[in-house]
């Protein structure tokens, strides 16, 4: 008698020790989610600061001239539109026209700014030259590039 009840007892501490193992499992997640956001209640500011705002567009355009002047670069800038309810960033087309380096170093310079962009295009081009540079060989020849920036915004 005491053998047909062995069966059941055996399930009984298979199905105990499942369960055991799932509430395990989820206090290991739990302390998981708390883990994460004790880090982001600790690096609030950090976070936000890497945001931009729609009222900060100015200030954004301002330091997009300021380093293409320190580049040597022409820049013409143009704010793409969106719709200001659905949008999470900043649409930018940058028309640039300068030489290949000094493009690559605004492009290096922009890569520093604290916020997150994405660069979604990016296109360069030889510039258009006049007759008397067409057959010069040199590594300065102008180029024409126009990218297409998100910079992402807080809602």
């Amino acid at each position: 008698m005491a053998t047909q009840t062995l069966p059941s007892q055996k399930r009984q501490l298979q199905g105990t020790t499942i369960s055991f193992q799932n509430t395990l499992y989820k206090l290991s997640n739990a302390k998981d989610y708390d883990d994460t956001l004790k880090f982001i209640k600790n690096n609030t500011a950090l976070l936000n600061s890497l945001f931009t705002n729609q009222k900060d567009a100015l200030t954004l355009v301002k330091t997009f001239e300021k380093d293409a002047q320190k580049n040597n670069v022409q820049l013409k800038i143009k704010k793409l539109a969106s719709n200001a309810n659905e949008t999470t960033s900043l649409k930018f087309n940058l028309d640039l026209t300068g030489s290949f380096i000094n493009i690559y170093h605004f492009l290096n310079a922009i890569e520093t700014y604290p916020y997150f962009i994405n660069i979604n295009n990016i296109n360069i081009n030889r510039a258009e030259t006049s007759a008397s540079t067409k057959g010069a060989k040199n590594t300065s020849m102008p180029v024409t590039a126009t990218i297409i920036i998100d910079v992402l915004i807080q809602k």
